[in-house]
């Protein structure tokens, strides 16, 4: 069970197998104290001209128990279970579909803050429900291990669903959203690709445009 935090605005892609989170990705150095938190961590570093378009990202392994990652993942499978349903409505619940999820089924839900996948930004307050008990459990648990900072209590919340073969593109998380963005990855590792140029292979592949523009 992993955690990643990161401060910068580089772009991201993960490509999964079943999976209810997203994951960390090649390990670097290990972090000082202070750096996001206070709890050290993998730090990683990846030089573009003189910018270390990297800085800030940390990946911590083990961040919660095993009984912890087993309920989440339970409350993750019974809230997709509703999505499908029809009892959890959009945009709390979305599953892609159409032509352009084309072999990427991947499903999301929503806590605290909507938003917007066709617009790429925020949507209104108020469209989803605000974080349920066991996410407001997680968040206490990572404040006070000190994964995340303690000045800044986390309040949106988007879960994503990966079966074999999905993924989510390369993307910017919008400037709106306060820095550290974390990420908890369930049930295992899986690859991060992360850079600033990407180039498309296939449906759910990416490779960096140039060997200085990813990792």
């Amino acid at each position: 069970t992993n955690t990643t935090n990161t401060t910068n605005t580089t772009n991201t892609t993960n490509t999964t197998t079943p999976n209810p989170a997203l994951t960390g990705g090649v390990k670097g150095e290990k972090a000082e104290k202070g750096e996001v938190g206070t709890r050290g961590g993998t730090t990683f570093s990846l030089i573009n001209g003189k910018v270390d378009i990297l800085q800030g990202l940390v990946m911590h392994e083990n961040a919660i128990t095993e009984e912890f990652e087993n309920d989440l993942i339970s409350f993750v499978q019974t809230q997709c279970a509703r999505g499908r349903n029809g009892e959890l409505k959009k945009p709390t619940y979305l599953r892609a579909s159409g032509a352009r999820s084309q072999g990427n089924q991947r499903e999301a839900i929503m806590y605290g803050g909507f938003f917007d996948f066709n617009r790429a930004r925020p949507g209104k307050r108020g469209l989803v429900p605000p974080f349920p008990p066991i996410l407001n459990k997680l968040v206490n648990h990572l404040m006070d291990n000190h994964y995340l900072p303690s000045d800044v209590r986390p309040d949106s919340c988007i879960i994503n669903r990966y079966d074999v073969g999905d993924c989510i593109p390369p993307h910017v998380d919008h400037a709106s959203y306060h820095r550290p963005i974390s990420t908890l990855s369930l049930l295992g590792t899986e690859p991060m690709l992360v850079g600033t140029k990407f180039r498309t292979l296939k449906s759910c592949t990416w490779i960096p445009a140039t060997p200085n523009h990813g990792k």
